[in-house]
């Protein structure tokens, strides 16, 4: 609810004709009377007075000149006054549109396509007070933000409008807070592109004219001008990721772990995968670290795209899609023997298999545990993996690319396994082999294929006792 005075548009009646609005005054007309406000309530903003324009114009000099009664030296002595004026908002005596934004916080290192837009900001009015609605009644404002080169020649949305990186972004100012953040009031925005071999862009806001701000005819005055650039601010960000230290481990993949120079303004910078990156089946972890700077923006799961228009991104690579270096590589599918989860990649199914990456950016697969067939054509990657024997066969020996125990088709593969005894054993598949009970696993009989005890021992771990005393 609205008590006070309310005054639309900043260039209707009597402010065309250089008069205020307040009582209609003249700033030429000598004093002549108290003014007082008392007692007013105003749901939002202003419990005794508020405009939707973005300044005081005339109304504010005739507040500072005219008002007020002759005192015997003649000269005016400003007699007005607010008492017990209310708004739930801001502005309990007199409050205006946004005349100012203010940026309260701005992240200025982004990885784009990877990375959303962190700023919060402020609105204030002609009085310098904060622009904020109430739970009853919320005051919002349009803005646009639009990434723009450095270079960018433009002042006005229309004028920037063909410089811009990405499509303009528009949104509202949160009705009921003091401070709008873009990351937590708002749906996520994205800084999605970069131009190639230029570090940096600017991220430039606009509140936008409208019904609830309105400028009019005083946006064509200097002093006008100069007002309604106090309604935009522009950020300049830096398209990368600068770190300082990485941390050398392998587990199942080399990865070098960075820690950002800043991590409260580099949080997308986690880690940089090796070009040379191995798979290995042990979970030993060493820890090297050692100091120098790295430019690698994309993260892990992300592969970096270039356009035809000369700009940048990281692209994230899908759920069944796996990425070496995620700044020189791109998204593979995953290949038969692995899970893929959005760039990463396990090796799977058996979990102890071997690959390395190719100077293509390629898992390949390069040895397959006991019980295994490796199954590899050159042409089709996506076909890598380890094939276990069927039932009622088996193999005792690791399965190495190029060497033994490989093909390039799967429909081969039983070839390479070998028949069970079934007299003496049963084989549940791979290299799961087992002597019936009462009955003697001749070792004789599988000389043929196995030249070590040991290995015997170790294949046949639930009768070792039986083994051992039959080798001896």
């Amino acid at each position: 609810m609205q008590t006070g005075l309310f005054k639309e548009a900043c260039s209707d009646g009597l402010e065309q004709k250089q008069q205020c609005w307040v009582g209609g005054l003249s700033e030429g007309i000598g004093p002549s009377f108290v003014l007082a406000f008392e007692n007013n309530t105003a749901g939002a903003a202003g419990g005794s007075i508020y405009t939707n324009c973005f300044q005081w114009g005339t109304c504010q000099s005739v507040f500072q000149k005219t008002l007020g009664l002759p005192t015997e030296s003649g000269q005016a002595d400003k007699v007005y006054s607010f008492s017990s004026n209310r708004a739930l908002g801001f502005g309990h005596d007199i409050a205006t549109a946004p005349s100012a934004l203010v940026l309260i916080h701005a992240v200025n290192q982004y990885v784009p396509g990877a990375s959303n837009v962190d700023l919060s900001f402020s609105l204030l009015d002609a009085q310098g007070q904060t622009v904020v609605g109430s739970e009853e009644a919320s005051i919002s404002y349009l803005l646009q933000m639009l990434i723009l080169p450095t270079g960018a020649d433009c002042t006005t949305v229309q004028s920037c409008d063909r410089f811009k990186l990405q499509p303009t972004e528009s949104f509202l100012s949160s009705g009921s807070k003091e401070t709008t953040s873009l990351l937590g009031d708002l749906r996520p925005i994205s800084l999605d592109f970069c131009q190639i071999g230029v570090e940096e862009v600017q991220v430039r806001l606009y509140v936008v004219p409208g019904d609830e701000l309105d400028v009019g005819a005083a946006a064509q005055s200097e002093d006008g001008k100069r007002q309604l650039a106090m309604l935009q601010k522009t950020v300049i960000v830096t398209c990368r990721c600068v770190c300082r230290m990485y941390v050398y481990m392998h587990m199942w993949i080399y990865l070098y772990k960075c820690i950002c120079i800043d991590v409260n303004i580099c949080n997308t910078c986690t880690h940089h995968r090796h070009t040379n990156a191995h798979i290995h089946t042990y979970t030993h972890t060493h820890t090297h670290t050692h100091t120098h700077n790295l430019f690698s923006p994309c993260d892990p799961g992300y592969m970096r795209r270039e356009t035809e228009g000369g700009l940048w991104t990281c692209v994230r690579c899908s759920r069944e899609q796996y990425v070496v270096d995620p700044n020189k590589d791109v998204c593979e599918p995953c290949p038969a023997g692995a899970a893929c989860d959005h760039g990463a990649f396990r090796p799977n199914n058996p979990a102890d298999s071997i690959w390395n990456s190719t100077s293509d950016g390629i898992y390949r697969i390069t040895s397959c545990p006991a019980g295994h067939v490796l199954i590899r054509d050159e042409a089709v990657p996506v076909f890598d993996r380890c094939v276990a024997c069927a039932p009622d066969t088996y193999s005792v020996e690791e399965a190495v690319f190029g060497e033994r125990l490989w093909d390039r088709s799967v429909e081969n593969y039983n070839e390479y396994c070998h028949p069970c005894p079934r007299s003496r054993a049963k084989c549940s598949g791979a290299n799961d082999v087992r002597p019936l009970a009462g009955a003697l696993l001749m070792i004789s009989s599988l000389s043929r294929y196995l030249s070590d005890t040991n290995v015997i021992q170790k294949v046949f771990s639930p009768v070792r006792d039986f083994l051992d005393v039959w080798v001896q």
